[in-house]
């Protein structure tokens, strides 16, 4: 798993949901393995359980299981899924069960999503001024990681009177 900065991609195990930029991002660069979020299968279940409510009891039933119990259930849960015809899953069913072959991916991203929904605004701006960062970095040719890690040790003992021309990416030096 690595992150290239010479070209800007990255290469390892993306789990995100299946919003297509994601999954636009793993078809153009094969050396990604894309996992997808199990959480929006239950929310597809939940919706249909008006329709077929033994049947979707069942397959909620199925996908609850986590990572060690997964791979079994997941021949029955396709089987059932064929039976709801229940596109979600059917279309999404390469990543979904990309899980079954890394220990280490989580089934949903509940956790990242409940971390950044509370201060979704800010979070945004402060993804959009990394963002920002990591891009100036490329451009200048240094490297975002080594960039970032280092102006992270020196701004703590930094004041607002200092010269912070320095830690701007076409400037910085690494220390």
């Amino acid at each position: 798993m690595a992150f290239d900065t010479e070209n800007g991609n990255y290469d390892g195990i993306l789990q995100s949901d299946v919003y297509e930029a994601y999954e636009a991002y793993a078809r153009a660069h094969p050396e990604v393995v894309w996992v997808a979020c199990w959480a929006h299968v239950r929310r597809r279940f939940f919706e249909a359980q008006s329709e077929k409510p033994k049947a979707v009891r069942v397959a909620l039933e199925l996908a609850r299981r986590r990572q060690k119990h997964f791979a079994r259930p997941l021949d029955w849960l396709d089987r059932l899924d064929q039976a709801l015809r229940e596109r979600y899953l059917l279309n999404h069913w390469k990543p979904l069960t990309a899980h079954v072959r890394y220990e280490r991916t989580r089934l949903d991203n509940n956790l990242i999503e409940q971390a950044i929904r509370p201060s979704g605004k800010r979070i945004g701006c402060l993804s959009a001024i990394t963002y920002s960062l990591v891009v100036s970095c490329q451009r200048h040719g240094k490297d975002p990681q080594a960039y970032l890690a280092d102006v992270l040790r020196r701004l703590p003992v930094m004041t607002n009177q200092d010269d912070m021309t320095e830690l701007m990416p076409d400037n910085w030096q690494p220390t």
